[in-house]
């Protein structure tokens, strides 16, 4: 049952949602549930918090009273990716991104100890020697604790025009080699937990894409 906030004691948010509850310490499940999860067995539970997430079980309890206790995320355990239908753990939001604006061209795989995001025939825009590129993100472990950073086309790209692009190096992913960009996030533009995402990553991605051809 959700609580208004009047008749609650405790609140907290989960994805981005504010919930109210009068229970104190309620468990992983009840949660879920007062999210409105119905099948908390689906999903996997974060506790987010300063330099550690931590996972929390179903029946664990978590006082919510408890400085610093309040902000949770949940991911599907296994959800079908738009590509071959292998399993990942992305959160759901990037999930409904990437089959809305890359359906059937996306894929999750592992590298060694890497997850990466594969988006096969990417959209570049005009002034490249190719219109399109497959493009590889890495997804750290703790994520979205912990930004995303750079991007990484299979084709080589380079200007129409002949300039040279500056900071690109090769590098090995599954057996090929992709053409790495070292384009960071600047103190002025920082990563922020809870509303940066793949979509937000892959909009820098476009952004420094369209620069680096009007310079």
């Amino acid at each position: 049952m959700v609580l208004e906030k009047a008749e609650a004691q405790f609140k907290f948010k989960l994805n981005n949602s504010i919930y109210y509850t009068d229970k104190e310490c309620p468990t992983g499940a009840e949660i879920l549930n007062i999210a409105g999860y119905d099948n908390p067995n689906d999903y996997d539970l974060i506790l987010v918090r300063k330099g550690k997430d931590e996972f929390i079980s179903l029946d664990q309890t978590v006082c919510l009273s408890d400085p610093g206790v309040e902000r949770f995320r949940a991911r599907p355990k296994k959800v079908k990716d738009g590509y071959k239908g292998s399993e990942s753990s992305l959160p759901l939001k990037d999930i409904e991104y990437l089959n809305e604006n890359f359906p059937n061209s996306w894929e999750f795989k592992k590298d060694n100890r890497l997850n990466i995001l594969l988006i096969k025939d990417f959209l570049l825009p005009e002034g490249y020697n190719v219109s399109k590129a497959d493009m590889i993100i890495i997804i750290p472990d703790r994520y979205d604790s912990v930004p995303l950073d750079m991007a990484f086309f299979k084709q080589n790209l380079s200007r129409k025009d002949g300039k040279s692009i500056a900071r690109l190096t090769p590098r090995t992913f599954l057996g090929e080699t992709y053409q790495q960009w070292s384009r960071h996030r600047t103190n002025d533009n920082p990563w922020t937990i809870g509303l940066d995402s793949i979509q937000t990553h892959i909009d820098l991605i476009n952004f420094f894409l369209r620069k680096e051809v009007e310079k």
